[in-house]
């Protein structure tokens, strides 16, 4: 909601702190992604590998559905 919302300092801060806590956690790296890269800062893509390199095969179908639901 924060990035929807055009709040990126929040944004940024949560999911730093989240990933953070929860470096496991591919959805946490995939918004500290999403929000560097609409921020313009650097790291996005670092984030968003970090978030390849956590997910799981259950994740992936998860976000897949989430962005195809009719596929």
């Amino acid at each position: 909601a924060l990035v929807e919302e055009q709040k990126m300092g929040e944004a940024l801060d949560h999911f730093q702190r989240a990933v953070a806590i929860a470096p496991w956690d591919a959805e946490a790296w995939l918004a500290l992604g999403l929000a560097r890269h609409r921020s313009g800062q650097t790291g996005a893509m670092a984030a968003f590998d970090s978030a390849f390199a956590q997910m799981t095969d259950s994740t992936r179908k998860r976000l897949d559905r989430a962005h195809h639901p009719f596929a």
